[in-house]
């Protein structure tokens, strides 16, 4: 089990630089059709804790989601990852992805009309402290939009701001 759940990991790894790229579409098919196993290998990760795997899984899954329109199913998905990597405690790589699945979840609950600005602040402010560029800048989208669900205008514009400049260092 532990190598399969390794084996979709990894390969949504691999697939995720393309979902910022012409080929979105077809990544996302490609991803789909695999759907059940990216789900098993997201819930291994949950249930390990193996925080790896999890942040392999992350980002791919959230544009999925996103993209799809499964919000109430991208709350639960990425609640069961803040719940299980704690953003208190724990490596610097369970924190990370702790504060990514809790910026994750207020993304999708922001679309439902349900902001939680003080939880999506939590994790950014974590984040910023990360080495990880990728997941912090998907993650103050999910701050703009809460900030802007949340009738925070000063807010969103701040994080847009913010997501330019991080944006602007990705390759």
């Amino acid at each position: 089990h532990l190598r399969h759940c390794e084996f979709y990991a990894e390969s949504l790894d691999t697939l995720s630089g393309s979902l910022f790229q012409s080929g979105q579409a077809d990544t996302l098919v490609e991803i789909e059709r695999d759907l059940e196993n990216v789900r098993g290998a997201w819930r291994y990760a949950v249930e390990a804790r193996n925080a790896e795997m999890g942040r392999k899984v992350l980002i791919p899954a959230m544009i999925l989601y996103e993209i799809r329109g499964w919000y109430p199913a991208g709350v639960g998905l990425f609640d069961s990852g803040a719940k299980a990597f704690t953003t208190e405690s724990g490596s610097p790589e369970e924190r990370v992805v702790g504060a990514m699945s809790t910026a994750f979840s207020c993304y999708f609950r922001a679309l439902l009309g349900q902001p939680d600005v003080d939880s999506v602040l939590t994790a950014i402010a974590i984040l910023r402290e990360s080495d990880d560029t990728l997941g912090f800048w998907t993650s103050i989208q999910a701050v703009a939009l809460t900030m802007g669900y949340a009738g925070q205008p000063e807010g969103f514009v701040k994080a847009a701001d913010e997501l330019i400049k991080v944006g602007e260092t990705l390759d």
